[in-house]
C-alpha cells in the first residue's frame, strides 16, 4: 500500500515521515551540542549537519509534492473538532519550518563564506555573497527556527502519545 487512504498513511508517507523525523531530530540534537564541542570535533560534525539539512530540504520538497497529491488522511471523528483543527495547523506548520530551517542554514553558510557540501559528493552553490550582517541575521533565524522546531516536534510527539495511549484513538498505528 503505497498511497494514503482516507484514514491512514501509505508506505511512501511513512518512509518520508520517519526519514525526515530521524534526520531532523539528529540535526537538532547535533546543533544543540555542537557549540560546546572543541573546534576540531565541531569541524568534523558540521559537514554532516549541513548534508543532513540539505537532505531534509530535498525530502521536504518531495514530501510537499506527495502531500499535495495525496492530501491528509482524516482524523477520527471521536477527536473534538478543535483538536482536529489544531492537529492540521501543526502538521501544516511543519512544512514551512522544515523548508526554511535548512534554507536558513545554507544562507548562513553562504553569508559566512563557507562551503556547503552534500556528503562530500558535490558542493552546493553559494546563495548569497559573504556578508557579516547577513551572517548574523541568518544565524539568528536558524536558531529561532530550530527552537520553533523543537517546540513543534515536542507538541507533535506529546499529542500523538496522548491521543494514542490516553484517549485510545490509536493514532500512532497510522504511521507505523
Amino acid at each position: 500500500m503505497h498511497n494514503d487512504t482516507p484514514y491512514s498513511y501509505g508506505n511512501v508517507s511513512k518512509i518520508l515521515h520517519w526519514l525526515v523525523a530521524l534526520f531532523v531530530i539528529g540535526n537538532l540534537i547535533g546543533g544543540l551540542v555542537m557549540e560546546d564541542l572543541p573546534p576540531e570535533l565541531r569541524g568534523m560534525i558540521m559537514p554532516v549537519h549541513k548534508s543532513v539539512g540539505i537532505a531534509v530540504l530535498v525530502l521536504m520538497f518531495v514530501r510537499s509534492g506527495w502531500r499535495a497529491f495525496q492530501g491528509f488522511p482524516k482524523l477520527p471523528h471521536a477527536i473534538p473538532a478543535r483538536e482536529r483543527q489544531l492537529a492540521r495547523l501543526g502538521h501544516l506548520a511543519f512544512y514551512p519550518l522544515l523548508i526554511l530551517m535548512p534554507l536558513s542554514g545554507w544562507m548562513l553558510s553562504s553569508a559566512a563564506d563557507r562551503t556547503t557540501s552534500f556528503f562530500g559528493l558535490f558542493d552546493l552553490p553559494r546563495m548569497i555573497a559573504p556578508d557579516l550582517a547577513l551572517r548574523e541575521f541568518f544565524g539568528a533565524a536558524h536558531s529561532v527556527l530550530a527552537w520553533g522546531l523543537v517546540a513543534l516536534v515536542t507538541v507533535h510527539i506529546a499529542a500523538a502519545l496522548y491521543h494514542h495511549y490516553i484517549q485510545g484513538h490509536k493514532l500512532i498505528r497510522r504511521m507505523l
